[in-house]
């Protein structure tokens, strides 16, 4: 290979770099190779950054020859002139690709947050549970496809002036009932519904287009509620940093804020229509935690997230065990322990267990009509549940 067309990743791989005739300096600097903090100066990673964006433009056989060369390359997918692609990575922030690099704004390329991901995943938990009695589906990163026309309209264009008709939201709550041919792919160009809430963790280097461009194709799109969570841009995040802001779709087709809600004390909450309660978000419970990310359950009237339930479900199971503990000291030596936990367990613990008790102790022989188990005793061996 010849060693003047030869890039250096990021990542220490080399690439093949694009072998025009013309091979720009940039201080001293190789224009081809993409900077990482430390490399060289900010002026020249931008620099660089232009003069590889021009190259693409300038030479687009050549380099539409070179994304043809990627084993992951998509024919239907809209390519920018002014991002990477290689074999191992990608600047595309919308790219269906998992390992993703990011310019920052001094144009170095670093990797995601950290955070980023470990909180994707803890939003999704959350809304999972929150819509898990209902039929909303809620999906991470899914590719949502919009037609040309939307694009026209709100000049989303790549560098080369293409028209992009794909985003990759952070989360998407989809409506209850809706027909996909596949959950991660969301074909709105096709006539496919759309999501009816999405949300997007901000970051320092995508704070503008979340707030800009994706602010308006999901308006124009009629995304019922748009919400930003902001984590700040310190390696662990910042009490005084998170914030949380919902948008929801008014008549005209655009979004207004209807709620905004800090991460600091008085921990203040918004409220979601599409989720039917409020939200809020918190500071990490310790440095090693994502931050707290929480809905409201009116029926047990305690704020939830998968901690919160794992404490609750076990301060639950303590006090189950403790209960048929004591009870069994009173119950008759045939009475059905087992299937007085079952329902228990299934329900929730009585409000009234320290009277049930007590009544059990004086009259032990009414214990099924005491427990409430009545209805739950087989007779004839037909049972009242489900055929």
């Amino acid at each position: 290979m010849n060693a003047a067309v030869v890039e250096r990743a990021p990542s220490g791989k080399v690439q093949e770099a694009p072998s025009s005739r013309t091979h720009p300096s940039v201080s001293d600097w190789d224009w081809r190779i993409p900077p990482s903090r430390g490399d060289t100066d900010p002026a020249t990673a931008r620099r660089a950054r232009q003069f590889r964006t021009r190259w693409r433009l300038s030479n687009p056989d050549e380099w539409r020859g070179q994304l043809k060369a990627l084993s992951h390359f998509d024919s239907d997918y809209t390519y920018d002139e002014g991002h990477e692609y290689t074999e191992d990575w990608t600047s595309d922030p919308d790219y269906p690709f998992e390992h993703r690099l990011e310019y920052d704004k001094d144009g170095f390329l670093v990797p995601p947050h950290s955070w980023h991901a470990a909180y994707l995943t803890t939003i999704l938990l959350v809304l999972q549970e929150l819509f898990r009695r209902g039929l909303n589906l809620t999906v991470s990163e899914p590719e949502l496809h919009f037609d040309s026309e939307t694009s026209r309209v709100l000049l989303l264009l790549t560098d080369g002036g293409n028209f992009k008709t794909q985003v990759n939201p952070d989360v998407a709550v989809l409506p209850a009932q809706a027909d996909y041919a596949q959950h991660r792919v969301l074909r709105t160009d096709l006539g496919e519904e759309k999501p009816v809430m999405v949300i997007e963790v901000v970051s320092p280097t995508s704070v503008e287009r979340d707030r800009d461009e994706k602010f308006r194709l999901y308006a124009r799109l009629g995304i019922v509620e748009y919400l930003l969570v902001y984590l700040g841009d310190s390696d662990i995040p910042l009490e005084s940093d998170l914030r949380l802001e919902m948008f929801r779709l008014q008549d005209n087709g655009t979004y207004a804020l209807t709620g905004e809600a800090s991460g600091g004390p008085p921990y203040r909450s918004i409220h979601s229509q599409v989720c039917g309660t409020s939200l809020r978000i918190g500071p990490p419970r310790d440095k090693v935690e994502v931050p707290l990310f929480q809905w409201y359950d009116s029926d047990q009237e305690r704020w939830r997230d998968t901690f919160s339930d794992e404490r609750f479900e076990g301060r639950a199971e303590g006090q189950l065990k403790l209960a048929l503990k004591m009870l069994k000291h009173w119950l008759p030596a045939d009475a059905d322990t087992d299937m007085v936990a079952k329902q228990w367990s299934d329900t929730e613990l009585p409000e009234n267990i320290d009277d049930m008790i007590l009544a059990v102790q004086a009259n032990p022989e009414q214990w099924r009509t005491i427990l409430g188990m009545d209805d739950n005793e087989d007779t004839n061996g037909l049972s009242d549940g489900p055929s």
